[in-house]
């Protein structure tokens, strides 16, 4: 659903490039400030070494806690980052058609942060690209499956 809303804005966005492309970006910038401020806060919340788990899963809990703890919502902010992304090449490709020159910076900035918020909010790509880390994944998994077990 979040997709969806993402694409809905991105469109309108850029179809109001075309008349006023310095204020299509307003809508994009305060979602950016928004999904931002929703990853600070997820990675604000810190857990503590767990005997259990290996060092690497140990890492691997801290560093992505809020992934395990939300993976729905994170995939889903993470796709809507990818969505803003796409959108802020395009509303930068149509500034610079409309002679608004400034819409390149603050898209290179928008992709820029885009792409590391995509990234930090759904690592699976990096999680299943290494084996080591894959295999920490499914220690931290089972671990907290097991967690789940016994508070039931």
């Amino acid at each position: 659903m979040s997709a969806i809303f993402a694409i809905a804005i991105s469109i309108g966005c850029i179809f109001w490039s075309l008349s006023e492309p310095i204020w299509a970006w307003m809508p994009i910038l305060v979602l950016a400030l928004a999904i931002r401020l929703c990853l600070t806060v997820f990675q604000s919340k810190k857990i503590s070494e767990q005997s259990e788990l290996s060092p690497s899963a140990n890492l691997l809990l801290k560093e992505y806690l809020y992934f395990y703890e939300l993976p729905s919502v994170c995939k889903g902010l993470s796709s809507v980052s990818s969505i803003f992304l796409l959108c802020s090449i395009c509303l930068g490709a149509v500034g610079v058609f409309q002679g608004f020159w400034w819409g390149i910076g603050i898209a290179i900035l928008l992709i820029l942060l885009f792409n590391h918020t995509a990234k930090r909010l759904n690592p699976s790509p990096l999680i299943q690209n290494d084996p080591e880390i894959l295999s920490a994944d499914v220690e931290v998994r089972n671990w907290l499956l097991n967690k789940s077990k016994d508070t039931n």
